[in-house]
Formats: structure tokens, sequence, C-alpha cells
């Protein structure tokens, strides 16, 4: 079952207002839950952009006995592997690890960005994407 837009927003906005947390932290929680359900939104509206662009491809990868999912990213012109995007317990969160010399866009930038940020979202919402 897919979560609310109200579980989703729960789920991104947890750990941004602790008491501990700067303003400055908070601003850039804000920001980050704010990019995070601008991707959401895109997902349910099955926007074509997702996942990948122009330029790039990810591919789920097996990860048996793992509670989260990882992916390698691929050129789509060359098919050259590019990184792997893989949870960190550090970060809670999904993460991008570039090979070495590897060179992006903004473009380019902006699609693992946006495809992190969904991906951590459906992580922990608990949610799981067929």
């Amino acid at each position: 079952m897919m979560p609310t837009y109200l579980d989703v927003l729960k789920t991104a906005l947890q750990g941004y207002f602790g008491c501990s947390a700067t303003p400055g932290d908070k601003l850039a929680g804000l920001l980050e839950v704010q990019e995070s359900l601008r991707a959401y939104i895109r997902l349910l509206a099955g926007d074509s952009r997702m996942p990948g662009s122009k330029y790039i491809r990810f591919v789920p990868l097996e990860n048996p006995g793992k509670k989260t999912k990882r992916w390698r990213i691929l050129a789509r012109m060359s098919e050259a592997p590019l990184g792997h995007i893989m949870w960190s317990t550090g970060w809670r969160k999904y993460i991008y690890a570039p090979l070495n010399l590897t060179t992006y866009d903004s473009v380019c930038l902006a699609a693992i960005a946006e495809f992190l940020a969904v991906e951590t979202i459906v992580h922990k919402a608990g949610w799981k994407k067929s």
C-alpha cells in the first residue's frame, strides 16, 4: 500500500526539529524536505523522468538478506558504469558513491539527487515500490 502525502511529510520531517538543532540546521532540513516532497509528487504523477534522466539510468542490484536496496548508475549511450547508490547508516539516507574520474553536469547531478531523495522517503516510509 502506498503511503499518504501526510505519512510521507511526517517521515521527511522526522529528526529535523530536535531541541539541539540550530536554526541553520532547521532551514537546511526544511529545504531538503521541500525537494524530497517535490520528487515524491513527481513519482506519484508518473513523471517519465523517474527514475533516471536522458543521460543516465539506475539499475537495481541484488542485495539478498538486506533491508535496503542498491543500484548501479550507467551512462545511457555507452552503458559505462558511473557509480553506485547504497544506504548509509551514518547519514540515514541513500548516498551516491561515484567511480573515480567520472564527471557530471547539472542535469545528471539533479537526477541523482532526486532519485536519492525519493528512495530515501520510500525507505523511511516503509513502502516498497513494485
